[in-house]
């Protein structure tokens, strides 16, 4: 079946990750890059808060053997909303809220840059 632009929307995936796949498919991401680039180590952990699932990566300095509490960032999303509560070792939980049609891989990159920039 073609569209009146010729496009076969067959082979148009055009299915939309879920809340939770997309957030949890980010962070994985996130993890990778962060490991890889030697500064940080970081975890990807998954928990149920208040009946919704959250997707935290988790992250702390690997010198002296990652000594001291680790710092965190959690998103919770739910029907309509994100929850996003950071968690550092050295000061205040922040938590904030955004609609989930703003939820996208660039949204989450950029909290978890952000996130990250504070940790320095």
């Amino acid at each position: 079946m073609r569209d009146r632009n010729e496009i076969d929307v067959r082979r148009v995936d055009v299915s939309k990750k879920s809340p939770d796949m997309l957030v949890s498919a980010v962070l994985e991401k996130c993890q990778a890059e962060i490991n890889s680039a030697g500064e940080w180590r970081a975890a990807v952990e998954s928990i149920v808060k208040r009946n919704v699932r959250g997707y935290g990566l988790i992250v702390r300095h690997p010198e002296p053997a990652g000594a001291g509490k680790p710092s965190s960032i959690w998103f919770f999303p739910d029907v309509d909303l994100v929850a996003i509560e950071s968690c550092f070792s050295h000061k205040e939980r922040a938590l904030s809220y955004f609609d989930t049609d703003d939820l996208d891989e660039r949204f989450i990159w950029e909290h978890v840059s952000r996130f990250i920039s504070e940790l320095i």
